[in-house]
This record gives C-alpha cells, structure tokens and sequence, in this order.
C-alpha cells in the first residue's frame, strides 16, 4: 500500500475508529460508520506479487450478506432485510446473497439470477415469521429463472398450512421457472409439504431444470418432495425424503402427481439416483376401498410420470415401496440396481395399476413380503414390463403376482416361452408337476434366439415344481433334479448350438 493510502486509510479511522464497514447501497449503517463515500476513497490490496489496489468499497461487495440489510437474526422477523439484499444482488446483475450461521425469522421469496447462501444445513435455519405464509417461495407476479438456495436449513413446527419450499408459477402462462437449484439443504417439519414444486401446462406456466443435490425434507405433515403437473428435467442426487408425521402413512416420501389444470399434465423426464424414501407409518394406513381394501403407504408414489428414472435409491418401512396408480398414464419407468427392506411384513414392493414401459432390473430385496411386483387392473395395462435378476435376501413369496391371466399351468411336463418372467402353477398328482420342456409359444424350439433368457418362478406357497435335468431340453447347473418352491426364481438362457435352455 501507497503512503498516500495508508494515509488515507489511518484518517477515516481517526473519525470512526470502531466503525463497522456497511458499503451496500442501501443498507443498515450504524450511527459513526463509514459511508458509502469515504469508504470508496480508502484504497485495498492484496499482499504479494502481481496485487492491484482496489477501494474498500469494491472489496466489500464481493460479498452481499443478509446481515448488511439489516437482518438480526431469532426473534426478529428478517423478512425485509432477505428481500432487500436479494433485490440488490440482482440489481447489480446477479450473484450471491450470504445468510451467516444462525436462525433467521423471515418468509422469503426468491428471485431471478440470484442463490440465497448459507452457512452450513446445519448451521444456517431459516423459519417462518409468518406461519401462514410458505418459508421460501417463488415470485407471483414474474418468472424465476437461474435461482434457489444451498447450506441451510428450512425448518417449521409442523403447524400451519403451509410448505417449506414453495415452487409454483404464476397462473399467466409467459410466467415460467427455469433452472433452480436446491443443494445441501435440509427441510424439516412443515405443516404441508417439505418441498412442493407444480407447473400447470407444458406450454406454460411451467417448471424446468430443477437440480435438488444432497436434500433431506423429513418429518413434514405432508409429502417431503411433491412434484405435480408440468415439471421437466428434475434432476435429484444423494437425499431423503420421508413423511414420519403424516396422520395415517398416506401420503408417500415422495410424489409424482398429475396436474388437470389447462386441459392436464405431469412431470416429465426425472432422474433420481442415491435418494432415500421411507414412509414411516405403514402400519396406521388405513384400508383403501377403493384399492381392494389394502393398505397404501408408499414410500414413493407415482400418480403420472413421462420418463424416471431411479438409480441406487433404496425405500424402506413402507407398504408398497413404490406405488403407480391408475388415474393417468405412467410410462417409461425405469429402476435399477435399488433396495428394499421394511421392519414389518408387507404385501408387496411394488404395486401397479397401470405401468407401461416399466423395468425394474437387480434390486435387492431385504424385506418379508407377499410379492416383489403386484400387477393390478390386468395385463392390458402393464405392457413392456420387465422384472428380472433380483437379489432376494428375504422371505419374498412370489417374484411377482401376475393374476389369473399372467400364470402358466405345467401341462405334460412342458410350457411354452411367451415371455420373460412366468409364474408356474402345478396340476397337483399329475405329469404337470415335473417340467421337463420349454418350447417356443409359436412352433417348437427353431425360432428361439440365441441368449434368450426366461425366468420361472412358484405361483404361490403352494407349488412346488420339479424342474427334471435332460429329461427335456432342459440343463441344470448341478445336472440334478431342483425343486422349484417358496422365494426362489430359476433363470435359463437358451443355447442355440446345443437347442437346450442352461440354468445361468
């Protein structure tokens, strides 16, 4: 630093020499403080080589706290402050807004080009003053556009009627949010849901490009994540979503919901991989009539969904684990590689109403339960499904409940291949027993492809099927006779050279 500067610099201190340095333009400045003036005259630089003075103004702005519009923290209501440093930061073309370690009282509503940061989820908690109103909220009167917020907490007391995080366009349809981050934050206790996020028509208002990365929402009233109506791209990595306080268990971890506003939509196009969901009441769910009596307490569940995809997640204490209900079209579901376990007996993993294009390829299922996938409403309304190579470490009945027109009776010793997953049924005292043959369901054994695979697996507790080793077609690894019975699938590839199916 100059003589001339640090000249400078030692008399605006012999005037203030305790004055704290608030150089936001309109910001809280205590009596004595240094303005905004005087602070743009005291020069600042960096020590070492190749460092360029700079005001004290323009050093200070590198970092637009809350706190320089005078937030105070728990129990003032900060609600002005949050919205007049996120109004300047975006006046200045857009950036970050600091929120120090602390609880901060204030409903905030969010805006375009500008990351509410704070502390640490931990660290930083942010409740509501006004228990009516959401914690954090988009505009409703403009668009949202490369916003949101990270290293915080939003946490309320499961009062009210209002969600943590509140994503829901303006009704005008030139209004839209695009690109919104929610990362390293933890929603916790609100009186509806954690994180409620809803477009209301494709050509909009509607929701795109919703990054969520690392987000717990737990212990809300409601759903700790709901997705409705048109949301496009949503891209969730490493979270939880749970919903322990909900009266009865209905209400899933997480929602895919369809929307009927403008003629109707759903969300579309989301991945989520390594995200956690549990619902931890199944117990209290009460009977749906309306679903054959059973229980529904899923811990994800998809009312409409064009394209999910889940990698890695796991689901646990909840009744089924995922749930697709009937009153819209649910297509393009893939999961992969997921887990499954419970503390009580359940009836099934997943259940189905409708699941067009569905895979659900090498979960592993730790939970006791009737059946791993429990298809309902016929099999018109589950075409292209797919359940294969599961690891079950449990007690699971049946791979999967195809209903009356899914099974296959073992007649003569042989059924034919028609399709990848077939639930045997035995002729209980006759040659139905002991199956000996796969054969193509259209003329003998020449049209099967080579490497094709079929699983088989008992109806029921009841059946027991003799699988025969080279009695037929068939190949068994131990080249002994197995008795297919309880839990246990048998997958056979078919080996075109030798025309025999080999147990994989």
């Amino acid at each position: 630093m100059s003589d001339t500067s640090r000249r400078s610099a030692l008399a605006a201190f012999a005037v203030a020499p305790f004055a704290a340095f608030h150089p936001q333009e309109g910001a809280a400045a205590p009596l004595g403080g240094l303005s905004a003036a005087t602070s743009d005259a005291v020069r600042f630089a960096q020590q070492g080589a190749g460092a360029v003075e700079r005001t004290l103004q323009d050093k200070a702005q590198e970092r637009v706290s809350v706190v320089d519009f005078g937030a105070r923290g728990h129990p003032v209501d900060d609600t002005r402050a949050f919205a007049a440093a996120l109004r300047h930061v975006r006046s200045k073309g857009g950036g970050t807004v600091h929120v120090p370690a602390g609880i901060f009282r204030a409903n905030v509503t969010l805006v375009s080009d500008v990351v509410l940061d704070g502390a640490g989820m931990d660290q930083t908690v942010i409740v509501a003053a006004d228990k009516t109103k959401h914690v954090v909220r988009g505009p409703t009167n403009e668009p949202l556009v490369r916003s949101g917020l990270r290293n915080l907490g939003v946490h309320g007391d499961r009062s009210g009627d209002a969600d943590g995080i509140n994503l829901v366009p303006p009704g005008d349809k030139s209004f839209w949010f695009d690109t919104i981050y929610i990362e390293n934050v933890h929603v916790l206790g609100h009186g509806r849901h954690g994180i409620y996020v809803r477009g209301t028509a494709s050509d909009g208002p509607f929701v795109q490009h919703l990054i969520l990365r690392n987000v717990t929402s737990d212990e809300n009233m409601r759903e700790g994540l709901m997705l409705m109506g048109a949301v496009f791209e949503t891209e969730f990595t490493t979270g939880f979503l749970t919903n322990p306080h909900t009266a009865d268990g209905s209400c899933a971890g997480a929602t895919l919901a369809y929307s009927p506003d403008r003629g109707g939509s759903y969300p579309g196009r989301v991945v989520m991989s390594n995200v956690a969901f549990a619902n931890a009441r199944p117990h209290l769910a009460s009977p749906n009539p309306q679903r054959d009596g059973q229980n529904h307490a899923p811990a994800l569940a998809i009312g409409a969904v064009m394209g999910l995809t889940l990698i890695g997640c796991s689901f646990e204490f909840a009744d089924p684990a995922i749930f697709i209900d009937d009153f819209v079209f649910a297509g393009q579901i893939t999961a992969i590689g997921c887990s499954a376990g419970v503390i009580n007996q359940v009836q099934s993993i997943v259940r189905t109403y409708k699941s067009n294009a569905a895979v659900f390829l090498g979960w592993r299922v730790l939970a006791n339960c009737d059946q791993f996938l429990k298809l309902e409403g016929g099999y018109s309304s589950h075409s292209g499904l797919i359940s294969e190579a599961h690891d079950f470490s449990a007690t699971v009945r049946t791979h999967i409940n195809q209903g009356e027109t899914f099974h296959t009776t073992v007649a003569s010793g042989a059924i034919p291949a028609q399709r990848k997953l077939i639930a045997l049924k035995a002729a209980t005292g006759k040659a139905g027993d002991e199956l000996k043959t796969i054969h193509d369901a259209r003329s003998g054994t020449g049209l099967l492809v080579d490497g094709q695979e079929i699983t088989l697996i008992p109806y029921d507790d009841a059946t027991i099927i003799k699988i025969k080793h080279r009695a037929g077609n068939i190949l068994l690894a131990k080249q002994e006779e197995l008795v297919l019975a309880g839990s246990r699938p048998l997958t056979l590839v078919w080996y075109g050279q030798r025309q025999r199916w080999i147990e994989k």
